[in-house]
């Protein structure tokens, strides 16, 4: 071998560079994923947020059995969650997180059920930054369960 290949490959001038160019896909990739993990977690409260107001609307006494309305107001609370659905459903319980029971049924240590609303909603978040190896779409969901203050 002459000098001058010699000469070259014991130059380390431009190896900088080619470590960046090794490492910054590496980067830009990480930094993509961060992005849209993020997106999801906010997407995630959002959905949570919603299932809250319309389980807190289902709670106001008259509303418990509005299904419809607890749907709207769980929408109307996340308007930039697109592609949101709720699902509304009230049931009656002796105990907190105990077994549904009818309403009609007498409960030894309460007397009468206990009145619940639940609402879950469900929406499909796309990826903010799409890349290869990182999923397209992510599916979120969010639960309120809200006890109904007792009325005559």
């Amino acid at each position: 071998m002459n000098q001058y290949a010699l000469d070259l490959l014991r130059n380390e001038q431009g190896s900088a560079l080619v470590e960046v160019a090794l490492a910054l896909p590496l980067m830009a990739l990480l930094l993509a994923g961060t992005i849209n993990y993020g997106v999801y977690v906010e997407r995630k409260m959002q959905a949570t947020e919603a299932a809250n107001a319309g389980a807190a609307y289902g709670a106001v006494a008259g509303n418990q059995k509005d299904a419809t309305g607890m749907q709207n107001a769980a929408k109307a609370a996340s308007p930039t969650l697109s592609g949101l659905t709720a699902t509304a459903t009230y049931f009656y319980s002796c105990s907190p997180g105990g077994a549904v029971v009818a309403n009609t049924y007498n409960c030894s240590s309460y007397g009468t059920p206990i009145h619940y609303v639940k609402v879950v909603t469900t929406a499909t978040v796309p990826a903010m930054i799409g890349v290869n190896g990182i999923a397209s779409s992510v599916t979120v969901n969010g639960q309120a369960i809200y006890r109904v203050p007792w009325t005559k």
